[in-house]
């Protein structure tokens, strides 16, 4: 990954701050549920070195008052300057989680965390992280939602190890599958791919290239 150094202007404090950003990666081969290759693949989770708030690009004017509120709260500012055992990037996503303002990133946000786990070898505390993107996902299908979400969300029930609801939630959407997308489209085959391993009960991870 290649970064830079720029100046911004914290949308929560207005200090203005200096952040690195990303100009270029190497994404490599993801997972099935977007898990990239390695770390390298990893976003930059920005935090101002004034008050404390953390998110993907603090100088985007998406704070709002209420969010404001959070990052001046003491649990907040107690996560973000703890010097107890966690990582700066694991404090970091704690930190967006509290700040989340949607079940769409709050999934993300668990998925992260989930692979940062996952890389770290805490499978458990990966695998509850994951449980906590599945409810996320559940609720953003409240209304419609992209053919990826819904992919997502069987392979992370699948390697969760939750066939059963896996299978149900195939035999829900394949008709809309069948009826959307073509069958040589990158996202029928994850879907078929997805149908296979459900059946097999394979609740490994696997990757596009595999696909």
């Amino acid at each position: 990954m290649k970064t830079i150094e720029t100046e911004v202007q914290c949308s929560c404090c207005g200090a203005k701050v200096k952040v690195k950003i990303c100009v270029s990666r190497y994404i490599g081969d993801a997972g099935l549920d977007n898990k990239p290759e390695n770390e390298e693949g990893f976003p930059i989770l920005q935090k101002c070195p004034e008050c404390g708030y953390c998110d993907f690009s603090i100088g985007d004017d998406t704070c709002t008052s209420e969010m404001r509120k959070i990052v001046e709260s003491a649990p907040y500012q107690a996560l973000v300057n703890s010097k107890a055992k966690g990582t700066e990037i694991e404090k970091r996503l704690k930190a967006m989680q509290m700040l989340a303002a949607d079940s769409e990133k709050a999934a993300y946000l668990s998925m992260l965390l989930c692979w940062h786990y996952e890389w770290s070898g805490n499978k458990d505390t990966a695998c509850a992280e994951r449980r906590k993107a599945i409810g996320y996902l559940e609720k953003t299908f409240e209304k419609a939602v992209p053919v990826e979400t819904v992919l997502i969300y069987i392979d992370s029930l699948r390697q969760l190890k939750e066939f059963m609801q896996a299978e149900e939630t195939i035999q829900s959407v394949e008709e809309g599958m069948e009826s959307c997308l073509t069958k040589d489209s990158l996202l029928y085959r994850v879907f078929q791919f997805e149908k296979q391993a459900v059946k097999r009960e394979d609740f490994r991870s696997h990757t596009l290239k595999e696909v």
